[in-house]
């Protein structure tokens, strides 16, 4: 009895549908690998495109003792920081990270003070993007250099837009200040006086 020497079907040539489906999820897998690698370098020259681009710096504004002579004066120990502000606004304290001011109390949200820890530990301010915008300019704040964003159209998030506000963000001891004033993208006379008088205080 002679046996039958031809060699038997691997299990691709034995299931057709098998192989096609395997070269389907290579083609996938490498198609998904190549366009993340790309979108992540695609990001990463435009964050830096943008950042080149907006290294306009905003000159210093100087504050005179006299355009603040009864403006009330906003300290924060926990985080060493003092700055002045109008007497119409009413100050509201949330733990000592975030600070509301209201004018008159009309129960608006006209500027704040938000503190934030930076993360990660190394992260630079030319690094960082508030709310995913990018930097639209540069100035000095509490003595320091700082980055301005812009948000015409507020943060749009879910349904709907928040309010227009101009922000600006500096970083101390592993930690990052923001000043945010809301109604629209550009820095008021008073706005700016406000942000001059920010300075950075001892802690306990």
């Amino acid at each position: 009895m002679i046996d039958n020497l031809e060699p038997k079907p691997n299990m691709w040539e034995a299931n057709p549908k098998l192989k096609m489906l395997s070269l389907v999820f290579i083609f996938v897998f490498l198609f998904c690998g190549i366009g993340l690698a790309v979108f992540s370098q695609w990001s990463a020259s435009y964050r830096q495109k943008i950042y080149n681009q907006t290294q306009s710096e905003l000159p210093k504004h100087i504050v005179k003792e006299s355009d603040i002579l009864n403006w009330k004066t906003y300290k924060n120990e926990q985080y060493g920081f003092e700055f002045n502000y109008p007497e119409r606004f009413d100050s509201k304290i949330f733990n000592n990270e975030l600070t509301i001011f209201e004018s008159n109390g009309n129960g608006e949200n006209n500027f704040e003070v938000r503190i934030r820890e930076r993360y990660p530990s190394d992260l630079s301010l030319d690094k960082y993007f508030y709310l995913d915008f990018p930097i639209s300019l540069r100035m000095e704040f509490g003595s320091q250099d700082a980055t301005v964003f812009k948000a015409p159209n507020g943060y749009c998030d879910g349904p709907g837009c928040g309010k227009p506000f101009i922000a600006v963000v500096t970083e101390q001891g592993g930690y990052l200040y923001h000043m945010i004033f809301y109604g629209d993208a550009e820095f008021s006379e008073e706005e700016l006086k406000i942000a001059s008088t920010f300075k950075f205080t001892p802690t306990p």
